[in-house]
């Protein structure tokens, strides 16, 4: 048995036969073009009929998953369309003579590699689609099909890549699961795989030679098992069956404590595919949705914001603004969002990095400008609660007076362990202890839920917690109002609080 480790996408367990995904990169050599007329014709060419494909699967995914997935490869076609990558293909063509093939080339590379080096997670997903609508020019320009994953039995699929153009035309019932070399958590790959609820890892060093071989992608634990041994296999079935049994048990229900007292689970919002997807979360209702979502514009946000009213999500909306310094327009943008769709529905807003009375008092002078500017616009809305989401130490040991000033309170579990233990960890990482929460990070924990309830506001938890019933009574007594935590924890955690 070999295993090798990754990290995790999207949690789950599959077991089959992997199926390594080659991609068949064209032969592209650093050749001059015959006829430089004869190459702009085949450039445009390959445009339209690249064109033509992406709306073919902007089609097909509207259809079988939503519109907001499908955006994906409209998006695409505007790249087609860019003046700027246009600019550079035609020059290396005209001006230097090359093929086509090389020129687009050479472009997707320069311009894939101007967005990777970007701090922005919207732009570095750019990069990715770039190189995405790049390939499928190549392709058509060389006259070759992409590999076929095989019709007799669903496979786990590992790649050194993998784009999304390429994920959504293999038929979900073809996959068991998902394993990269590259790629992130945020990408539209990860997205489509969040929607299709496809096991997926990634960071794992692929293999040519595992092809054909028996496989356990256990996501959870952020390991790939290569011809397993009897004891992890028998681990594996006993984990699928348990989460069957949790759908059957605990979907749909409403979290009870032995006692008949609501507990509410919350999950956040992650992307975009979380908003289509929101209507069958698990949980409550949403109590994250946090301001990295884009395009950062007020339309978006509003848009996306009024996409979850009439979902299991609207229940609870806290949508998290960045309260910093430098963050001023940002968060004004994303007040006059929150405010202009509480006409139509109750939400909330939460602020971040504000750890000083004064800083909170700026982020509360902004919300009367903003609500003034609306006011003078004659655009409809309503108060709205607004709160904290705790981070550091320093905000937390002033939790009494902050509570005095604010709707409700929320701890970012795992940066509030982090700025505590002077430690790093991962995405993946519990921030807890063999015993529950670390000991210094529980006694700040049950301090800033004291102070919250004395002042009468609302306490939520935002972070992984484990399955530990002692550890989640503890926080019952306390008082706390609720928990977030990612989707795929709530029926498992709905499930401990119910056997308390």
């Amino acid at each position: 048995m070999e295993k090798y480790e990754g990290k995790l996408v999207v949690p789950g367990v599959a077991a089959g036969t992997v199926f390594v995904y080659l991609k068949q990169k064209p032969d592209i050599r650093q050749q001059d073009g015959q006829d430089k007329a004869e190459e702009m014709r085949r450039f445009q060419n390959a445009k339209v009929r690249a064109v033509e494909q992406l709306n073919l699967l902007y089609e097909k995914v509207s259809e079988e998953i939503d519109q907001d997935t499908a955006a994906i490869f409209e998006v695409q076609a505007m790249i087609l369309e860019d003046e700027d990558y246009n600019d550079a293909v035609i020059q290396l063509i005209q001006e230097q003579g090359k093929r086509a093939e090389y020129a687009v080339a050479l472009t997707g590379d320069m311009f894939s590699g101007f967005f990777t080096g970007m701090k922005d997670e919207y732009f570095r997903t750019k990069s990715i689609d770039i190189m995405d609508v790049t390939e499928r020019l190549e392709h058509i320009l060389n006259g070759k099909e992409k590999q076929q994953i095989p019709e007799n039995e669903p496979v786990i699929l590992a790649a050194e890549d993998m784009a999304p153009s390429e994920l959504i035309q293999i038929e979900r019932e073809k996959l068991l699961g998902l394993v990269t070399r590259f790629g992130s958590a945020n990408s539209h790959t990860a997205m489509i795989a969040r929607v299709l609820e496809l096991p997926m890892m990634i960071q794992t060093k692929i293999k040519k030679n595992w092809h054909g071989e028996e496989a356990i992608l256990d996501c959870e634990e952020e390991c790939l098992y290569l011809r397993p041994d009897d004891e992890v296999k028998e681990m594996a079935l006993k984990k699928i069956r348990e989460s069957q049994k949790l759908i059957r048990t605990m979907k749909g229900k409403a979290t009870l404590t032995p006692e008949g007292k609501p507990l509410p689970l919350y999950s956040w919002i992650q992307d975009k595919a979380d908003i289509s997807r929101a209507g069958r979360f698990e949980g409550e209702g949403v109590a994250l949705f946090r301001n990295w979502y884009a395009p950062f514009t007020e339309a978006c946000l509003y848009e996306a914001y009024k996409n979850l009213m009439g979902t299991r999500a609207w229940r609870k909306l806290i949508i998290g603004g960045d309260g910093g310094e430098e963050s001023k327009e940002r968060l004004k943008i994303q007040m006059k969002a929150a405010l202009k769709v509480s006409a139509y529905g109750a939400c909330s807003l939460g602020f971040y990095h504000v750890a000083t009375i004064s800083r909170l008092d700026v982020v509360k002078g902004l919300i009367k400008e903003t609500k003034e500017e609306l006011e003078s616009e004659r655009i409809p809305f309503k108060d709205i609660p607004t709160g904290i989401l705790i981070e550091t130490a320093g905000a937390g040991m002033i939790s009494d007076i902050l509570a005095d000033n604010v709707d409700f309170i929320g701890v970012f579990l795992k940066e509030l362990t982090e700025n505590m233990l002077a430690v790093h960890l991962t995405d993946q990482e519990y921030p807890e202890d063999t015993e529950g929460f670390y000991p210094s990070v529980m006694r700040l924990l049950m301090l800033i839920c004291d102070d919250t309830k004395k002042a009468g506001a609302t306490f939520i938890l935002c972070g992984k917690i484990r399955r530990d019933g002692t550890l989640i009574r503890e926080l019952i007594t306390a008082g706390i109002d609720g928990i977030c935590v990612p989707d795929s924890q709530i029926l498992s955690l709905r499930e401990c609080i119910s056997m308390l």
